[in-house]
């Protein structure tokens, strides 16, 4: 095995671990809401547990700032590797959490501090990975790159959805499990040349390329929220308006994050052949025009039905995210720049997604508010994805 194939090995498999531990509570969340949330309206509880995942998620931005501190200072391969020992520890943490019937109301804020600290330590590998990759292909082969490497994200989701629907009530088990893989993938990053980044000041960067961390804030949180919505939000939200059940909800999920991975490599391919960001503009075109005609199909529905539409869903948000690395690498001249773009976008506009809908479906009883959100992503990502002037990452 050459070096150069172990590291760029290293990378995706790493990035495929992270994900599998960050994306467990989401796909956790409507098993964990008795444990942490007990009410005897199950929405309620619902919402609790969905609420977790932007209140984790306030530390990315910080995360994301410290880490292109790190970096700065010991190297960016140094960085990914502190940030993969956090997300592991992070999964150890969880793993031994107590319950609210141990602790009482004492274990939802435990679980707020354990999830903040794991997303502080994600943060670094988040961004900070996909950038690494785009550094060491061709600028002919990135949107590719970024096709495959996203690929191992919906790998990493799969595999937590996977062990979700085999061991839905051994939570514990399953934390364990991403906690020793993540100890277990370190060595892959391997020995590489010290890695040249930006020197300019962080705030003088934000100051200079304000427009490009903005389309990269929208587009990620709107990339970010595409997922939640297809992914996380329907295997609780199903439940409530069909005769589903969670456990079914699951085992699709599975089906489809295979979906989203064949998808992912060919969609990639595709936006090399076309246009990467007019493709991204069809898929943001797509939510803002379908996306509630859809949701609306799915009160009451078949379980053939379901499939059919979030199947769907989870083909727009393919369809948009499949080039977003290389994109984002164009519109951002530095790793620390990008990776804190992308913590802003996906944690404080994405994170929330679950949440938001479902509290706008509480107040509102209206079926479709549940896709309002989305769509107002969907709209100011169109803005976002309006041309201005190519940037290339510092090599």
């Amino acid at each position: 095995m050459s070096k150069n194939f172990k590291f760029s090995l290293g990378i995706c498999l790493c990035n495929l671990i992270e994900h599998y531990d960050t994306a467990l509570y989401g796909f956790l969340a409507p098993f964990l809401a008795p444990y942490f949330f007990p009410a005897e309206d199950p929405l309620t509880g619902l919402i609790g547990a969905y609420a977790v995942i932007p209140v984790g998620m306030l530390s990315r931005p910080f995360g994301a700032w410290f880490f292109g501190w790190l970096s700065e200072r010991k190297g960016l391969l140094f960085s990914l590797r502190v940030s993969l020992i956090g997300v592991g520890l992070g999964s150890l943490l969880m793993a031994f959490i107590p319950t609210y019937a141990s602790v009482g109301i004492l274990a939802p804020f435990l679980l707020c501090l354990t999830r903040m600290f794991q997303n502080f330590m994600a943060a670094g590998e988040l961004m900070g990975g996909g950038q690494l990759l785009m550094q060491a292909v061709p600028e002919a082969k990135r949107d590719l790159a970024s096709g495959l490497f996203n690929a191992t994200t919906i790998l990493g989701l799969m595999l937590a959805s996977f062990v979700v629907y085999q061991l839905s009530h051994s939570w514990r088990l399953m934390y364990l499990m991403g906690a020793f893989m993540s100890f277990f993938v370190l060595w892959l990053r391997g020995d590489r040349k010290p890695i040249t980044i930006s020197k300019k000041p962080f705030i003088q960067e934000l100051r200079e390329h304000r427009r490009g961390v903005f389309s990269v804030v929208i587009g990620s949180g709107f990339g970010y929220a595409s997922y939640v919505i297809a992914l996380v939000l329907m295997n609780g939200f199903i439940p409530l308006i069909t005769d589903i059940s969670k456990e079914e909800m699951v085992k699709i999920n599975t089906y489809l994050l295979l979906l989203d991975g064949l998808l992912l490599p060919l969609f990639g391919w595709l936006a090399a052949k076309v246009n990467r960001n007019s493709q991204m503009v069809v898929a943001a075109v797509l939510v803002l025009l379908l996306a509630g005609p859809l949701l609306m199909c799915l009160k009451g529905a078949s379980l053939l039905l379901v499939i059919g539409v979030r199947a769907i869903f989870v083909s727009f948000g393919v369809l948009y995210f499949a080039p977003f690395h290389a994109w984002a690498s164009d519109r951002l001249p530095s790793r620390s720049l990008a990776s804190f773009s992308y913590a802003i976008g996906t944690q404080i506009f994405g994170g929330p997604c679950a949440f938001i809908s479902l509290f706008c479906y509480q107040v509102t009883g209206v079926l479709v508010s549940v896709m309002w959100y989305w769509m107002a992503l969907a709209f100011l990502t169109l803005i976002a994805l309006l041309p201005t002037r190519s940037l290339r990452c510092d090599a």
